[in-house]
């Protein structure tokens, strides 16, 4: 009996030690689990505080950044910038040419007339943490006011395909061909290459020619001044005329005629001929048939000819292509609530487009195809009959055609620019930039029928050129590498001062004269255009 009860003592003091044991290893675990939470806590806490510095150093990087943009804006007398709290320290670069990467190789300075590109490097520190960014942006030199209209850049020439065009006209490269009844109510400017008139061709103005000039038709007339750096040539068929009689009560030989650096040959047996005003050549002057000269002619070496006025190179520098693109500054909302519709661009019908255009507002108004997808190789844009009551912009990516019609009269005096974007601002020829048409399929193309009346000033600007058919008078800006567009039924351009700063300050229509479109007497504006790339390091 005591043998059994010592027995069953024994069983119940081990009974006591598991329990203790059971103890000491739930104790063990809570204090790992413990141990790892307050790891992960104080990694947490390690963590956000190294995202803190991070952080602050990028902000401090971009208030370096900022520093140099607000340098930029004003009259640009420093280039090294350094600031605290926050911490930064920042400097302005240049680049000509190809658009930079870095600032790495780049000299330090502010921009000038052959800046392209600007770099801005900034580094901020915050808590011994560094980060640096570079930001890349454009550099844009426009004129105060620019010469517009119809301008052949880059194309090789320009044949006349305006039945009544209001402007100056003025031919960068190449040649100036009027096939047949086309009126320049304005001047012409043939920088490099000659100008040939046919049958009724009519420049109610003067014409500027580096090279020859000839009428090889009958009827041609050039009211004003005809000035050339070679050869003259016309006949009186069809009763042509060089410069304006003498209105009453004034007298003698009139205004206008011809001044050559080259031989000057009027001739023909038909018609009656009719030169008025000077006649001047330092070579020789001809008349045959049946011309009659109202002046005294001048002709030989001792005869000095006065250069252009404008010289053809200043024309050539007013009239420079601006690039155009989605980086320029539009200053323009899209639409939205607050701005009707608020409807996707990508997939706003015409009616939506309508509703846009008819709403007032006094925010100019910006529609981005870019970004839009199942176009194909076409963005077609078409305008219905609709009163125009605020400023818009619409851009057109530069791999599509634009492809713009008008169905109806598009009335008001605001404006509707129509921007198939350059291609390339790299692209260099003679110190100047060039349009760069990206489009797969070639020339955009303008359609406006018969039946339409527009009143409401429109732009078209492309660099790819432009095609189609305009049977109705219209207002604003053919701004183009080249035209062939068919204009038919007696339709008309007049070329109206435009203005959309900052991506450009205003587009006038005549290089001298009096009035708001003469654009001789230019300023250049140099302004920071849109951040192209960011990059940062830490």
């Amino acid at each position: 009996m005591l043998v059994m009860q010592r027995y069953v003592k024994l069983r119940r003091g081990d009974d006591s030690g598991a329990v203790l044991v059971t103890v000491v290893v739930v104790m063990l675990v809570g204090f790992v689990v413990a141990t790892m939470v307050a790891a992960s806590v104080l990694f947490t806490i390690q963590a956000n505080a190294e995202n803190t510095d991070v952080t602050q150093a990028f902000i401090s990087a971009e208030s370096g950044r900022d520093a140099a943009v607000k340098e930029l804006a004003g009259t640009c007398d420093e280039t090294d910038f350094t600031g605290s709290a926050p911490d930064f320290v920042s400097a302005i670069y240049l680049a000509e040419g190809a658009e930079p990467s870095s600032a790495d190789g780049l000299p330090k300075g502010c921009p000038t007339e052959q800046t392209d590109y600007v770099v801005i490097r900034s580094t901020g520190t915050a808590d011994g943490v560094s980060t640096t960014i570079e930001s890349v942006y454009l550099w844009d030199r426009t004129f105060e006011q620019q010469a517009g209209g119809v301008l052949a850049y880059f194309a090789g020439g320009v044949t006349s395909t305006v039945s009544n065009y209001t402007g100056d006209l003025v031919v960068r490269s190449g040649n100036y061909t009027c096939n047949n009844d086309g009126t320049i109510n304005g001047d012409l400017y043939v920088v490099e290459g000659n100008m040939s008139l046919s049958k009724d061709c009519t420049i109610n103005g003067s014409a500027y020619v580096f090279g020859t000039a000839k009428s090889n038709s009958q009827s041609a007339k050039v009211t004003g001044l005809l000035k050339t750096g070679g050869d003259v040539e016309f006949t009186s068929n069809g009763n042509s005329q060089v410069g304006s009689p003498a209105v009453a009560p004034a007298t003698g030989p009139g205004t206008g005629g011809i001044e050559s650096s080259g031989n000057i040959n009027l001739t023909g047996n038909s018609g009656a001929g009719r030169a008025y005003g000077i006649i001047r050549t330092n070579k020789a002057f001809s008349k045959s048939g049946n011309w009659t000269v109202s002046g005294t002619p001048e002709q030989g070496p001792t005869v000095t000819i006065p250069d252009f006025d404008p010289a053809l190179s200043v024309v050539k520098k007013l009239t420079a292509w601006i690039d155009l693109d989605g980086s320029s500054l539009w200053n323009a909302l899209p639409p939205s609530a607050t701005n009707p519709p608020a409807t996707n661009v990508c997939t706003m019908t015409a009616a939506q487009l309508t509703t846009l255009l008819s709403t007032a507002s006094s925010d100019r108004t910006i529609i981005d195809y870019r970004l839009c997808t199942g176009f194909g190789n076409h963005v077609y844009v078409t305008i219905n009959s609709v009163t125009v009551r605020r400023d818009v912009v619409f851009i057109f990516p530069a791999t599509k055609r634009m492809d713009v019609s008008f169905s109806g009269n598009v009335v008001g005096s605001h404006q509707l620019v129509f921007i198939h974007e350059d291609g390339d601002r790299d692209d260099r020829l003679n110190g100047e930039t060039k349009p760069t048409c990206k489009s797969t399929i070639g020339n955009d193309k303008i359609d406006i029928p018969n039946s339409a009346s527009v009143t409401a000033k429109l732009m078209f600007y492309t660099p790819c050129g432009m095609t189609g058919n305009v049977r109705a008078a219209f207002t604003g800006q053919l701004y183009t590498n080249e035209s062939s567009i068919n204009f038919g039924n007696g339709a008309s351009y007049t070329c109206a001062v435009m203005s959309w700063p900052d991506a450009f300050e205003k587009l006038g229509c005549k290089l001298k004269g009096e009035g708001e479109d003469v654009v001789l007497e230019t300023v250049l504006v140099q302004r920071l255009g849109g951040l192209i790339y960011q990059s940062e390091t830490q």
